[in-house]
């Protein structure tokens, strides 16, 4: 959504990510358009830069992104559930989301999530053991 916007209005948008609040604003320029609460009893984990829990994204006129990120979704037991990994790309105009859903063949817990990240980035092999992507 936010992607597309800054494509068709030419313009640079921002995204900012509140993970401890649970909510996202989009804005344009300092102007807030739009405020989405997310899901309470979730927890969330980003990897953008480091482990804070805002995180602040800006996208191109273009509508793409800088750095490529992932979110990893847990439940209240902190068990990862979900991944969703954000794609910027220098020649597409479009930012490439890819959604993954934990497989039941092993855990992987909220304090060791880090580790498993870096890991299974150079790792491919384990990483689709564990993953089935939507």
């Amino acid at each position: 959504m936010v992607s597309t916007t800054s494509l068709k209005q030419k313009t640079k948008q921002k995204l900012q990510l509140d993970l401890s609040a649970k909510k996202i604003t989009i804005s344009n320029k300092s102007l807030k358009t739009q405020e989405i609460k997310l899901p309470k009893d979730l927890i969330y984990f980003h990897t953008y830069t480091s482990n804070l829990n805002n995180l602040e994204l800006s996208f191109t006129q273009n509508g793409n992104i800088a750095k490529s990120f992932s979110i990893y979704i847990f439940n209240r037991a902190k068990k990862v559930r979900y991944k969703i990994s954000f794609y910027g790309f220098d020649r597409s105009k479009f930012l490439k989301i890819n959604n993954y859903r934990k497989k039941k063949n092993n855990e992987i817990s909220y304090s060791k999530i880090l580790d498993y990240h870096k890991s299974t980035n150079e790792d491919r092999e384990t990483f689709y053991k564990d993953w089935r992507k939507e």
